[in-house]
C-alpha cells in the first residue's frame, strides 16, 4: 500500500491565494493598458488566465472591482512618493518638485503598464461604475497633492495662495509623463529631467 501524500501546509493557501490575486492583476491591467477597460470582457481575461470566470469572481467582484484594486496600489505607492518627497523638511522647493518628478517618473518607467491603464481609464473608462472609480480615484490623487502644497505653502516653500498654480504645473508635467509612456516614448524622459522641470516651475512659482 503507498503511502498518502502529505495534506497541504495550510499556511500555503494564502500564498497560493495571493500568488492568484496577482496574476489576475497583472493580466488584467496589461489587457487594459493595451486595449482599453471597455474593450475587453472578464471572457477574455479569464482565458488569458486559462481560468474559469468562478476562480475570477472568487477575488473579484466585477470589472468595477478589479479596477478599483488596481486604482488602490497607484495611490499607495503615488502617496508614498509624496510622503518621501515631505520627509526632506527645510529643503527648497527646487528640492522637493524634484523628488515628486522623480518619484512619478520612476514609478511610470518601472510600471510602464500602469501608466498605460491610467490614461485608458480616464479617457474612455466604460462603464458608469468604472466611471465613478476613476473620478474617485483623480480627487484622491487631488486632494493628497493640494495637501502636500498646502503643507509647503505654511512652511514657506511657496507664497501663499500660489498652491493652486503649483498644482495646475505640477499636474501638467505628471500628465505629460503619462502620454509619454503610453506612447512609447519613455526613453525620451531622461533622468535629468524632473530636475530641469521642477526649476522651470519654481521661476514661474517666483514670478507669479
Amino acid at each position: 500500500m503507498s503511502p498518502r501524500p502529505p495534506a497541504p501546509s495550510p499556511t500555503r493557501q494564502p500564498a497560493r491565494a495571493e500568488g492568484m490575486r496577482e496574476r489576475i492583476i497583472k493580466t488584467a491591467i496589461g489587457l487594459f493598458a493595451r486595449r482599453g477597460i471597455d474593450r475587453v470582457s472578464i471572457r477574455e481575461i479569464v482565458a488569458e488566465l486559462k481560468v474559469t470566470k468562478p476562480v475570477l469572481y472568487y477575488y473579484f467582484k466585477n470589472k468595477e472591482d478589479l479596477c478599483r484594486e488596481m486604482f488602490l496600489r497607484y495611490a499607495l505607492e503615488a502617496a508614498q512618493v509624496r510622503q518621501d518627497a515631505g520627509e526632506a523638511k527645510g529643503a527648497p522647493l527646487e528640492d522637493l518638485l524634484t523628488a515628486v518628478l522623480d518619484g512619478h517618473l520612476r514609478f511610470f518607467k518601472a510600471r510602464p503598464e500602469v501608466a498605460r491603464f491610467a490614461l485608458q481609464a480616464l479617457i474612455c473608462p466604460g462603464s458608469a461604475g468604472i466611471r465613478r472609480v476613476v473620478e474617485e480615484f483623480e480627487a484622491r490623487h487631488q486632494r493628497q497633492l493640494v495637501a502636500m502644497l498646502h503643507q509647503w505653502e505654511k512652511a514657506g516653500v511657496i507664497r501663499r495662495g500660489a498652491a493652486g498654480d503649483v498644482l495646475r504645473m505640477v499636474s501638467a508635467v505628471l500628465t505629460h509623463f503619462v502620454m509619454c509612456m503610453h506612447l512609447g516614448r519613455g526613453a525620451g524622459l531622461d533622468a535629468g529631467l524632473p530636475r530641469r522641470l521642477a526649476r522651470l516651475v519654481c521661476a514661474g512659482a517666483a514670478d507669479a
